[in-house]
Formats: structure tokens, C-alpha cells, sequence
């Protein structure tokens, strides 16, 4: 009965999910989030705080043993992950528009570097936990501009080529 009365629980119409850890910045007032992208489709993508920018102090080489993802993030400086830090309660809301710029793997623009693909996108659901690292924002990509869905189009083409 849930699809019925709930046309978004209607999970066969939804678009592949690929499961894939990248780098991104989320622009929201003024203010750099520095998150890690989960996962991504046609429509959308769901996004997580970066870690990192609730360790002021870690090691380095100790988060590389950790995170594959670790290392500076592409898109923040030391200055402005602070800032984020300080704003956290200013984090994006359900309903609210932010920028999303996410850094991509090699294959799509270029064979052996990853690329940029940014886009608005608003904000469908977030999750608020009392840990603020397992804060994550459900993000619905608005006004893709025509190279940024074709560059979206061959990044979903490279991924479903390689799980298929």
C-alpha cells in the first residue's frame, strides 16, 4: 500500500544508484562544507561532512592508513575548513538550494586525472544525527546546464560499464 499513498516510495521508477566516494564542496551562505560524495545517479547525489573537519589535530599518515580518501581537500583551505567548523549549525536545511562542485575520477574529462562537475541542487532530505560527522544531505540536482549533463551522462556510462 506505501507506493500508492507515497508516490516517492516508489523505488523501480528511481534511477541507478552508483556507490562512490569523491571529494566535494558544498556552497551554502557564504560558507565551504567540505563533504565526501556517497553516492550518485542521473538525479541526484547523496553527500556526508568530511570527517576531517572535526580533526583539527590528526595525524596525517594516521588518516591515510584509515580514509583512502584522505589528503587536503581540493577545494578548502585550512582558513575556510575552520570557518566551516565554526558554521556547522548553518548547515543546509531540507528545501534549501546550495552549489555542489565534486571532484571526479580519471576517465571522464581526461584518461589519467579526475575532473570538475558542479551544479545547483537542492537539498531533499538531511539527516541531523547528535554526532555531527554522520550529518548527510540527500541532494536533487537542479539546472544542469547541457555540458554539465552530458559530463553527468558519461560519468553514469563509465560507472554502470564498470559494475555491469
Amino acid at each position: 500500500r506505501l507506493p500508492y499513498f507515497y508516490p516517492e516510495a516508489r523505488w523501480w521508477k528511481r534511477p541507478p544508484r552508483f556507490a562512490h566516494k569523491s571529494k566535494a564542496t558544498v556552497y551554502f551562505n557564504g560558507v565551504k562544507f567540505p563533504v565526501v560524495m556517497m553516492d550518485f545517479s542521473k538525479g541526484g547525489a547523496f553527500v556526508k561532512l568530511d570527517r576531517r573537519l572535526f580533526n583539527e589535530g590528526a595525524d596525517e599518515k594516521e588518516e591515510h592508513r584509515h580514509d583512502k580518501s584522505a589528503g587536503s581537500h581540493p577545494f578548502i583551505s585550512p582558513e575556510e575548513r575552520i570557518r566551516a567548523h565554526k558554521s556547522i549549525d548553518k548547515f543546509p536545511k531540507t528545501n534549501e538550494t546550495v552549489h555542489i562542485v565534486i571532484k571526479t575520477a580519471p576517465g571522464l574529462d581526461n584518461p589519467y586525472e579526475g575532473g570538475l562537475f558542479e551544479t545547483e541542487a537542492v537539498v531533499v532530505w538531511s539527516t541531523k544525527a547528535v554526532d555531527p560527522l554522520k550529518n548527510g544531505l540527500g541532494l536533487k540536482f537542479t539546472g544542469l546546464k547541457f555540458s554539465e549533463k552530458r559530463k553527468l551522462q558519461k560519468y553514469l556510462k563509465l560507472f554502470d560499464s564498470k559494475h555491469n
